[in-house]
């Protein structure tokens, strides 16, 4: 569906450019997505490619109307890269869409702090493949700063992002063989994703259980055996329950 809207949408910018050349590019990047699920990687990437291009040339023209979308689509292209393990170019699409959302934080804080939050927070994990520890981890303290803020004003809206960051923190700081510090890291995002399972059991046990993990391992590594089996032990039945879920 979306290759045969590429192709109208193609056709349709040799007669109206400035009409259709928006379309076409979200429909690229829509498609470089699918490509990338259905494993045809090469393909994907093109496209991502070919929307960051299309971008491009919109910002030229309308900067104001078009920037966040080349910074979506720049992201699009770092996650397309980093899947085919071309890091250093991934790394480079990521570091111009963090640019690009810091420019639109400076106007706009409340549309775009979110969005500066999951690429600091994606660029630290990218560093971290790489084995750029310090750089990864200066990501993921700056990725929790501001997701603590927006989870203090919309608790509602941005908790889980704010777990999802400190369990990536939690990662970089271990890395680092600062073990304690990641300890503290996770046991918060324990307990705010603990929480939220509560609320929602059947949207968060599976987030839960994976921080409960990354706990377990944590308390390993610091010699509190006791402590990393009973999270272990946590995740298992959850892990049960999810499956009973499944079968009902």
């Amino acid at each position: 569906m979306e290759e045969e809207a590429v192709k109208l949408y193609r056709s349709l910018v040799n007669e109206n450019k400035g009409l259709y050349l928006p379309q076409l590019a979200a429909t690229l990047s829509n498609l470089s997505v699918d490509l990338g699920e259905m494993g045809r990687g090469e393909e994907g990437l093109r496209a991502a490619e070919e929307a960051v291009e299309a971008y491009r040339a919109l910002v030229k023209e309308k900067p104001k109307a078009f920037l966040q979308y080349l910074a979506t689509s720049l992201t699009n292209l770092s996650a397309r890269l980093g899947k085919l393990g071309r890091l250093q170019e991934g790394l480079k699409a990521a570091e111009e869409a963090i640019e690009v959302y810091r420019g639109l934080v400076k106007e706009r804080p409340e549309a775009f702090l979110q969005d500066l939050a999951t690429s600091l927070n994606n660029l630290s994990i990218l560093l971290g493949e790489m084995e750029r520890n310090d750089e990864g981890l200066r990501a993921a303290e700056e990725a929790v700063e501001i997701r603590r803020q927006l989870a203090s004003e919309r608790p509602e809206a941005f908790l889980q992002d704010l777990a999802t960051s400190l369990n990536n923190l939690a990662i970089r700081l271990a890395e680092a063989d600062r073990l304690n510090e990641g300890l503290k890291a996770i046991e918060e995002s324990v307990a705010i994703r603990r929480s939220l399972a509560e609320a929602r059991p059947r949207v968060f046990s599976r987030l839960l259980a994976r921080s409960l993990l990354l706990l377990s391992m944590l308390l390993n590594a610091l010699g509190r055996a006791d402590e990393s089996q009973r999270a272990a032990e946590e995740v298992a039945d959850i892990e049960a329950r999810l499956e009973q879920w499944q079968t009902v």
